[in-house]
C-alpha cells in the first residue's frame, strides 16, 4: 500500500481508538470514507470517552445523507454490542447508545436549527405552535405577501414618481414570467439577513441633474456651424444627421420635464445606436489627426453625458426599490416568526439570533450538546459556522459584533469533515473561502485522507494526471491545491482506463449546437451499445467476484437536461432499456404531459392546442380520424361552444362529455383529488402496460399527484 494509505490507516485507527480529541479537521477527498470518519468518532466519543449519545450533535448536509449517517451510526453501535471482545462497560454504553439514538441530534442543519429554537422557543419569541413551510408552501405564501406588497406599492402616493420613472426605465414591478422585482424579492427573501443596509433607503422622488449634460451641448452647438462648411465629408454628414436628436434633447433639459427628459434618454438607450461609430471622416477636413480624433471625442462626451445620466437616474429608482422590498422581506420574516411560520433560512437565521442575543439559552445549549460534528463542511455557510461555533463557546458573554472567527471555543467540542474540491454550493453562501478561514482558525490537528476506496488505479491515474495540472497550486481563499489519491482496491480483471468516446469535432465542421448534441448522444448510445453486446469485455466487480456487464452497471451523467431528450432518443433506437434518474425530467415525459394537457384543457376551455393534445392523448383516445370527422361536422376547439350533430358515442364527443364533468367539478374539487379521477377514470395505470417499463410509468404518475397534493 502507498505511504498515503498508511497514514490514512493510521488515521482510522486513532479515530476509532481514542477519538482524537483535540480540534480536529478532516480534509477527505472523493471516495476516502468521508461519513465512515464521522461514524468512528461518534462512536469513539461514545464507548471510549463516555459522553452520552444525547450530547452529541452530528450536522450532515442533506435528509438522505441524515439518514444513513444515523444508520450507520446504529450499524457500527450494535457490532461493537454483539461483538465478543468488545468490554462490557463498552456494551452498556453502546446499548444505551441506541436507545437514546432516535432522539438524538443527527439530521441537516436546519433540523438541528428547529431543534434549538424548540428547546429554546420563548427565548426565540416563538408561539406555542411552530410549523415550517416545505419549499411548495414557502412559494404559495411568498406570492400571497408579494402581492399584497404590490398593492401597497402603487397606493403609496409617495412611491407613485418612482413607479412612474420605473415604468420609463423598463423595471417591472412584478411579473411571473419576465424578468422584474419579483425575482429580486425572491433573491432578498433567501438571503434576508443581509438586508439591513438596503432598509435604511429613503423614500426620495428621483431627481435627473442636468447640468452635466447640458454643458456638453453647449459647447458641442458650435461645430454644427463648421459640419455645414464641410458637408461632404462622412463625419460631417453624421453629425448633421443627428443634430435634430441632439436639439430635442437640448431643449428637453431646458424645459421638459424630468419623466419627459426620461422618456428621451430611455429611447436613446434601447435604439442601441451610437452617433458616431466607427472611423468615418477624413481627417484633412478637420485639420489633422488631432482636430478629428478631438471632435470625436466631443461626440462621445455627450453620448457618455447622457448615458451616465441615464444610469444616475436608473440607480436612484433601483434604490428607492431595493429599499421597499427590503423593508417588504424583513417584515415577512418577522411575521412569520410570530405565526410561528417558518421557512428553512428562517430557522438558521433565528437560531443564530438566539444564540448571539441569549446568553441563558446559549449557556443551556453549550452544556446540553457536548460535541459538534459537521460532515460535508464545504457545503457549510457563515450561519452554520457561527451556530456550531456559539454552541461551542467557552465564553458566557459576547460582545457586541462579534463574528464567529473570534469566539474562543473549548477544546475537543469541533470536529469538521469535508472536501474542499468539491464546494460547489457557493450561491447558496458556501464559500471555500469559508472553508479554508475555518480550517486555519479550528485545526488544532488537520489531517488528510487520500485513500480511495470507490475506484482502482487506472482511474486514480487518470485524475491525479488531470487535476493535478489543472490544480497544481492553491490560490489563497480561492482554491485549494489537488492531493493526489491513492488507490485502495486493486484493478482486478478487467483494465478500468478512461476511455475518450468517439472522434474529435474540428471547428471546420461548423456544427451548430442542436447537431453537435446529437452527435454526442449518438456517439455516447454506439459506446453503450457496445458494451452490452460484449459484456464480457467490459466486466464488473461484484462483492470480490468479477462478472459480465449489465445495464444497470452503466451511469450516464449529463450536466443539464438540454441534451437529455436526445439521448434518450439515441438509446431508444439502439434497443438500450434505460431509467432516466431525475425529478425534474418527470414533467417531460410523455403520460404526465397528457395528463398536464388534460388539466390544461379543464382549466382553460378555450385552449385549442391543450384541447387537441388531450384528445389525442391515450387517455382520451381520440384518432386524427376522429379529429377530422368532428371539425367536418363543424366542432370547434373550445369546450364551451356548441357541439356538432354527432353521435354520443363518437370518441371525440365521448371525450368532451368527460371534460365537461371534470370542468364542472373543478371548482368544489382539490387538484390532487382532480388528478386521480383522470388516473382512475381513464385507466391510466393500465395504459402504461403498453411501455416497456411500465413502473418507471406509474411511479411518476404517482410522483405527480403527491406533487398535486403537497401543492394543496
Amino acid at each position: 500500500m502507498s505511504s498515503a494509505g498508511l497514514i490514512d490507516e493510521d488515521v482510522r485507527r486513532r479515530i476509532a481508538r481514542d477519538g482524537l480529541d483535540e480540534l480536529l479537521f478532516v480534509e477527505a477527498g472523493a471516495g476516502t470514507g468521508k461519513t465512515k470518519q464521522l461514524v468512528d468518532r461518534v462512536v469513539s466519543l461514545v464507548l471510549r470517552r463516555g459522553i452520552p449519545m444525547r450530547e452529541v450533535a452530528a450536522v450532515t448536509f442533506t435528509e438522505a445523507a441524515a439518514s444513513e449517517l444515523r444508520s450507520r451510526i446504529r450499524e457500527a453501535f450494535e457490532r461493537q454490542i454483539h461483538d465478543p471482545a468488545t468490554d462490557p462497560a463498552d456494551r452498556a454504553r453502546g446499548e444505551t447508545a441506541l436507545t437514546e439514538l432516535d432522539s438524538a441530534a443527527i439530521g441537516t442543519v436546519h433540523s438541528f436549527a428547529q431543534r434549538i429554537l424548540g428547546e429554546h422557543p420563548v427565548e426565540a419569541g416563538l408561539p406555542p405552535n411552530v410549523e415550517v413551510l416545505d419549499e411548495v408552501e414557502s412559494l404559495l405564501e411568498f406570492g400571497r405577501r408579494w402581492q399584497e406588497q404590490v398593492d401597497r406599492m402603487f397606493a403609496d402616493v409617495a412611491l407613485a414618481p418612482v413607479i412612474t420613472f420605473a415604468r420609463l426605465l423598463d423595471v417591472r414591478i412584478d411579473h411571473d414570467k419576465l424578468p422584474s422585482l419579483r425575482e429580486v424579492a425572491a433573491v432578498f427573501s433567501d438571503n434576508w439577513d443581509r438586508l439591513d443596509p438596503l432598509v435604511a433607503l429613503p423614500v426620495i422622488e428621483p431627481v435627473i441633474e442636468r447640468d452635466g449634460a447640458r454643458l456638453a451641448m453647449a459647447e458641442f452647438a458650435p461645430l454644427f456651424a463648421r459640419c455645414s462648411e464641410i458637408a461632404d465629408d462622412k463625419l460631417a454628414a453624421r453629425i448633421l444627421g443627428f443634430r435634430a436628436d441632439i436639439d430635442r434633447m437640448h431643449q428637453a433639459l431646458h424645459h421638459a420635464s424630468d419623466r419627459d427628459v426620461l422618456r428621451l434618454l430611455t429611447t436613446k438607450r434601447k435604439s442601441k445606436k451610437s452617433w458616431v461609430a466607427g472611423n468615418v471622416g477624413a481627417a484633412a477636413a478637420w485639420g489633422g489627426k488631432e482636430g478629428k480624433a478631438e471632435v470625436l471625442e466631443q461626440v462621445r462626451g455627450i453620448e457618455a453625458e447622457l448615458d451616465a445620466l441615464f444610469e444616475a437616474t436608473a440607480d436612484a429608482v433601483l434604490r428607492v426599490l431595493a429599499g421597499e422590498v427590503a423593508r417588504f422581506t424583513l417584515r415577512s420574516a418577522h411575521e412569520r416568526l410570530r405565526e410561528g411560520r417558518l421557512e428553512f433560512h428562517d430557522l438558521l437565521v433565528f437560531a443564530r439570533q438566539l444564540l448571539r442575543d441569549r446568553a441563558d439559552a446559549r449557556a443551556s445549549l453549550h452544556q446540553r450538546y457536548t460535541r459538534l460534528l459537521i460532515d460535508e463542511f464545504q457545503d457549510t455557510d457563515p450561519i452554520q459556522v457561527e451556530l456550531a461555533t456559539l454552541i461551542a463557546a467557552s465564553v458566557a458573554e459576547l460582545a457586541p459584533g462579534t463574528g464567529w472567527a473570534d469566539v474562543a471555543v473549548d477544546p475537543e467540542r469541533l470536529f469538521f469533515v469535508g472536501d474542499p474540491k468539491q464546494s460547489i454550493y457557493r450561491f447558496r453562501r458556501a464559500d471555500i473561502e469559508l472553508f479554508l478561514a475555518a480550517r486555519d482558525r479550528f485545526a488544532g490537528e488537520s489531517v488528510r485522507l487520500t485513500t480511495n476506496f470507490r475506484t482502482v488505479a487506472p482511474v486514480l491515474e487518470w485524475v491525479n494526471h488531470v487535476f493535478g495540472a489543472l490544480m497544481e497550486e492553491e490560490i489563497p481563499g480561492r482554491r485549494p491545491r489537488y492531493e493526489p489519491l491513492a488507490a485502495h482496491r486493486s484493478p482486478g480483471a478487467a483494465d478500468h482506463s478512461v476511455t475518450l468516446l468517439g472522434e474529435p469535432h474540428g471547428k471546420d465542421e461548423d456544427l451548430r449546437a442542436g447537431a453537435l448534441r446529437e452527435l454526442e448522444a449518438h456517439t455516447v448510445a454506439d459506446a453503450v451499445a457496445a458494451i452490452l453486446a460484449a459484456p464480457d469485455e467490459w466486466p464488473v466487480e461484484q462483492q470480490g467476484e468479477w462478472r459480465a456487464a449489465r445495464p444497470e452497471d452503466i451511469a450516464i451523467l449529463v450536466p443539464t437536461r438540454t441534451s437529455l431528450s436526445g439521448l434518450m432518443d439515441a438509446l431508444r433506437d439502439r434497443s438500450v432499456d434505460f431509467r432516466a434518474e431525475t425529478g425534474t425530467l418527470v414533467y417531460e415525459t410523455q403520460e404526465i404531459r397528457d395528463l398536464l394537457s388534460v388539466l390544461r384543457a379543464i382549466a382553460y376551455g378555450t385552449d385549442a392546442v391543450a384541447l387537441v393534445a388531450a384528445l389525442r392523448s391515450p387517455m382520451l383516445g381520440c384518432g386524427d380520424d376522429d379529429l377530422v370527422t368532428y371539425a367536418d361536422a363543424g366542432g370547434q376547439w373550445d369546450l364551451a361552444a356548441p357541439r356538432p350533430d354527432l353521435p354520443d358515442a363518437h370518441p371525440v364527443m365521448a371525450a368532451l362529455e368527460f371534460l365537461d364533468r371534470l370542468r364542472a367539478a373543478r371548482w368544489w374539487t382539490a387538484p390532487s383529488a382532480l388528478v386521480e379521477w383522470i388516473v382512475r377514470e381513464r385507466q391510466v395505470m393500465s395504459i402504461g402496460l403498453a411501455e416497456r417499463r411500465a413502473r418507471d410509468g406509474w411511479r411518476r404518475i404517482r410522483f405527480f399527484v403527491d406533487q398535486a397534493r403537497l401543492f394543496e
